[in-house]
């Protein structure tokens, strides 16, 4: 979807924001996403043009895929043209790398990093799972102060416990004494938020390379 000429007002549950090296027509590049959704927010400079803008997607930084077009010319001799484009189906659970064929004019380099994960009921997700040596847990972050993490063994036994006023708890598994190590290598973790309401739990796999 493409909102030409205008900025949109969204409301969303802003979970983080990626920014990229702009291109020379470019004074801004930047991706924000939502739930469900990766808003890219782009401005041609005053006085640039090209033919055509695509937007181009990957999800391992080498094979792209075109998911959207801006046809004719676009820019402004007088102002600056602000842009906006929806990825509607980004992939669940994935690191998104987006570009911009300018016309004739080349692509934007570097990529502009976006991750996208989808909470769905549990309100976190370990990514990745299985987990080697490290990973991350992220959550849904709905109010100011310390969230809380802690981390058990398939048998319940407590390995170890961190805070984070973020939306993200990262997991060092080669931290993790020996004697915790199921056959499965299974972990149960819980998140609590600032009033100490557990918000949520889960299971995931894990094992030291």
């Amino acid at each position: 979807m493409f909102l030409r000429g205008m900025y949109i007002l969204i409301s969303m549950t802003c979970l983080s924001s990626a920014y990229g090296q702009s291109h020379y027509l470019l004074s801004r590049l930047e991706a924000t996403k939502d739930r469900n959704r990766i808003i890219l927010n782009f401005t041609i400079k005053q006085g640039g043009s090209c033919f055509g803008i695509g937007i181009l997607r990957s999800t391992n930084n080498s094979d792209f895929e075109k998911i959207g077009e801006i046809a004719g010319v676009c820019g402004s001799a007088e102002t600056e043209q602000n842009f906006v484009y929806i990825d509607e189906n980004p992939v669940k659970n994935k690191i998104h790398y987006y570009v911009l064929e300018m016309g004739f004019s080349g692509k934007t380099a570097p990529p502009l990093e976006a991750e996208y994960f989808d909470f769905e009921k549990n309100k976190s997700i370990v990514f990745p799972n299985p987990m080697n040596s490290d990973g991350k847990i992220k959550f849904i972050n709905t109010s100011p102060g310390k969230y809380r993490l802690y981390l058990y063994d398939i048998q319940g036994r407590f390995i170890s416990d961190q805070s984070t006023d973020t939306d993200e708890f990262l997991v060092y598994l080669t931290t993790v004494d020996p004697e915790h190590y199921s056959a499965n290598n299974k972990y149960l973790y819980t998140i609590l938020n600032p009033g100490g309401q557990i918000i949520s739990s889960g299971i995931f796999y894990g094992g030291k390379n």
